[in-house]
């Protein structure tokens, strides 16, 4: 499977601004003390991520942290210090967080579509469906 850069992913905008207004939903399952990540930015991360054949915790953060500053930012990460660093979020908290989160509510949101997604969700059908039919092997 080929590797895909931050760069390299499509833009829709559209689809985009509702993605974020979707993730921006599911609720939060940490405390607020100590929340350095946003949950959407973390979602994203995972999402864009796995999108473009990163599979692990590590190669998600690996991922997230070699990508350019700008497309950092494109990723909803803010830059912190004195310096304006962009920090990417570890494996390890992507993994406390992400595992925190519960599937049900995040499914939910991703098939259940306004407008926008209608045009998305033709192709795209829930696990397990295949609309009646088999495809052949």
């Amino acid at each position: 499977m080929k590797r895909q850069s931050v760069t390299s992913v499509p833009r829709s905008e559209s689809l985009s601004l509702v993605l974020w207004q979707r993730l921006g939903e599911v609720s939060d399952p940490r405390k607020a003390r100590g929340r350095r990540f946003p949950l959407s930015v973390l979602l994203v991360i995972a999402l864009c991520a796995t999108a473009a054949g990163f599979g692990s915790w590590r190669a998600m953060a690996q991922w997230a942290a070699a990508a350019e500053p700008q497309e950092k930012l494109r990723l909803g990460l803010v830059p912190v210090g004195a310096f304006d660093l962009v920090r990417a979020p570890g494996a390890d908290t992507l993994r406390r967080v992400l595992s925190a989160v519960r599937p049900g509510e995040l499914e939910v949101l991703l098939r259940c579509g306004s407008r926008p997604w209608k045009r998305w969700r033709r192709t795209a059908r829930p696990c397990g469906d295949h609309g009646g039919e088999r495809r052949a092997r």
